[in-house]
């Protein structure tokens, strides 16, 4: 149903003032090529998100029962003791500010196979203890988690940016598809016109030759003539095909050449278009400044991995014990009965550095990428430049070969009434015309190749999107 709409809106609008290309260019940026394109960006998005959300907070529940007759010096401990326990709370790690966790208990004990004696101040063979303990880390000397924070950063950006690319580069395909089929329409239409005029010279020919004014080898040359405009109309509806089976299979609907009659296709200076191109770096650039920082981030972490730990730790814990659950409760909230601990744990590692072998295939890694960097930036800048140079060319080839044409044109009538009088020959005239067919292809083939390279340039300046919002047949 979605691509019914979209077929009705694009065939009943075609013709509107903001032409052809703008109907083609909604229906792409609406079908299922853009939309996986653009779906490949939000998964990367919600991946980092995932990721960065892998140390949130977190909820606990751990109920337990045990029993015990364990020997101790408290006499407590020492009896037959039945527990029953529920542990919750709340946890947080993080990547740079250690970890901390909040968890509340609830014991019921059962002192039930107590001796009486033991009992000591309780009177109930029943007591509740709560208790709420407060625990914080924090490791020094070993980094890594900072840096594999920094390497998550560095990475989703990474991945960013090359959907960023994957998408822009979509538009530039699609584009270059849709110049190619509005060529060989032209191309076909033109074949066309020069099919029925070699068949009309055909007919006018062999009446030529049966009254004597003209020779049998014209004749033969006619039809040769209009075999060659046959194979050239063949070649070109081929080619249209097969560009228009593309933007079918991405449009989701059928395409005929009909679809393009009413365009008009006229060289548009450079300093038009450029109003709509920012002079900006391109996403390759930044995706290769991106991947210097990765492996900066995977060095760093390899070298902050070395086994050296300074943990910094601190609990504080808070408990009552009663015969009634809600008075233990109150009790503990007086902290009358509590305990603080804070300690430090240094770990130094023993033997051979394990990572070495890794930190100096990163180091290598580290190395190219900086390279490559340097290389992108001068391979982005360098074809900036040729393709001002192959725009300038080309917006005076396309003056040319309007010229071009209407000298062919020129040359081709005069080689007809030549011919008339018996002042030229039949291979002449011929030629001729070839000429002037030659001319309109080559005509619309420039304006093709600088509509390309336009689009090129658009799309090394990060501009292809606005180039093409402001695009008109």
């Amino acid at each position: 149903m979605h691509r019914v709409i979209i077929a009705v809106f694009l065939l009943s609008y075609s013709h509107l003032s903001f032409g052809v290309f703008q109907n083609v260019w909604k229906g792409y940026q609406s079908s299922k090529v853009n939309q996986s394109l653009e779906i490949s960006q939000k998964i990367t998005e919600e991946e980092f998100k995932f990721q960065n959300d892998f140390n949130d907070w977190k909820f606990f529940v751990n109920p337990s029962y045990g029993e015990s007759n364990l020997a101790s010096l408290f006499s407590f401990q020492s009896q037959s003791t039945k527990n029953k326990t529920l542990n919750f709370g709340l946890s947080k790690d993080s990547y740079k500010y250690g970890s901390f966790s909040i968890t509340h208990s609830k014991i019921e004990y059962d002192l039930s196979d107590w001796s009486t004696t033991s009992l000591s101040s309780f009177n109930s063979e029943t007591v509740f203890e709560t208790k709420t303990s407060l625990n914080y880390s924090y490791d020094f000397l070993d980094r890594s988690l900072t840096s594999s924070y920094d390497l998550l950063v560095a990475q989703a950006a990474t991945d960013s940016i090359e959907n960023q690319i994957n998408i822009e580069k979509s538009y530039l395909d699609f584009f270059t598809t849709y110049l190619q089929a509005k060529y060989q329409v032209y191309a076909v239409d033109l074949s066309k016109s020069f099919v029925k005029e070699a068949r009309r010279r055909v007919k006018r020919t062999k009446k030529r030759v049966r009254d004597g004014v003209s020779r049998s080898v014209d004749l033969s040359q006619a039809r040769s003539s209009l075999l060659n405009q046959e194979e050239s109309i063949l070649s070109a509806r081929s080619s249209l095909k097969e560009n228009l089976a593309i933007l079918e299979n991405i449009l989701g609907f059928k395409v005929t050449d009909n679809y393009f009659s009413k365009i008009s296709w006229k060289r548009k200076t450079f300093s038009h278009w450029s109003s709509f191109i920012s002079e900006t770096e391109h996403l390759s650039v930044e995706l290769a400044k991106k991947r210097v920082v990765v492996s900066d981030k995977n060095l760093e972490k390899i070298s902050n991995q070395n086994g050296y730990k300074l943990l910094f730790s601190t609990a504080f814990s808070a408990n009552a014990m009663n015969e009634s659950q809600q008075e233990s409760y109150s009790d503990h909230l007086d902290t009358k009965a509590k305990e603080l601990r804070v300690g430090l744990r240094l770990v130094i590692p023993l033997g051979l550095d394990k990572n070495s072998a890794l930190k100096r295939r990163i180091s290598y890694q580290n190395k190219k990428n900086e390279l490559d960097l340097a290389n992108k930036k001068d391979d982005i800048r360098t074809r900036k430049l040729s393709l001002k140079e192959r725009i300038k060319f080309l917006e005076s080839t396309t003056e040319l070969a309007n010229k071009k044409v209407k000298l062919s044109k020129l040359t081709l009538s005069q080689q007809n009434k030549l011919y008339l009088r018996g002042q030229a020959s039949f291979e002449e005239v011929i030629r001729a015309e070839e000429a002037y067919i030659n001319a309109r292809l080559n005509e619309k083939r420039a304006l093709l190749n600088y509509e390309v390279l336009i689009a090129n340039y658009a799309y090394l300046n990060n501009s292809i999107k606005p180039f093409l919002n402001n695009y008109r047949d």
